[in-house]
């Protein structure tokens, strides 16, 4: 069984025709006390939520991002700082940008993939397999997402919805050559070998 958090988590996808962004340009685009102040969410919240405010965000018809006046470029620049944190083994603080992010679009489903991958890492397997769980409900396609889950629910002694999950993500691999389904493919092969061996066991 593979260590936990040994995937690499995908890089945070840009938005079609949105302009490339970094960390950098939002900072100099908004300040960087602006971003400071964006991101401390319950002071914030206090002056945006109003009454029709409040009402778009529970129909979904707006995201606390929007409302609160960042974009969604800015929201993906942030997130691929948080990702090159990630990268660097600075975890911690990769884990404060993403929930901030996760609480600020609830509806983005890789938010929630790399907030699945931080948890992971940080050996919150219940946490981890609650935010993949998210970010398969808004996107059932994500390979990734399924993989991940998988292994997590493996390592756990979940052998069934392991399975399914592992499946499913080899199902979505059309062209077969998505990193990660291959690797589910090699954890579905594994696992239903050392099942088959623990039943032909009991039948002796």
């Amino acid at each position: 069984m593979a260590t936990k958090g040994t995937t690499k988590p995908a890089k945070p996808a840009k938005k079609p025709d949105a302009p490339a962004a970094n960390a950098m340009d939002v900072t100099k685009a908004m300040g960087a006390a602006e971003v400071a102040k964006k991101f401390r969410l319950i002071h914030d919240i206090e002056g945006t939520l109003t009454d029709e405010n409040m009402s778009k965000f529970v129909l979904g018809e707006a995201s606390l991002a929007q409302l609160m006046g960042i974009t969604i470029d800015q929201s993906y620049a942030l997130a691929e700082y948080a990702y090159t944190l990630f990268q660097q083994g600075r975890i911690r603080e990769a884990r404060q940008i993403f929930e901030a992010l996760v609480i600020q679009n609830p509806i983005d489903g890789y938010m929630h993939f790399m907030l699945g991958a931080i948890y992971w890492k940080l050996d919150m397997p219940e946490e981890a397999v609650e935010e993949y769980g998210t970010a398969i409900s808004l996107d059932p396609n994500n390979i990734a997402a399924h993989t991940n889950r998988g292994e997590i629910l493996l390592q756990h002694g979940e052998f069934e919805d392991a399975l399914d999950d592992l499946r499913t993500a080899i199902e979505l691999d059309k062209k077969g050559d998505d990193p990660f389904a291959l690797r589910a493919r090699a954890l579905a092969t594994a696992t239903a070998e050392v099942i088959k061996a623990l039943m032909e066991q009991k039948k002796k």
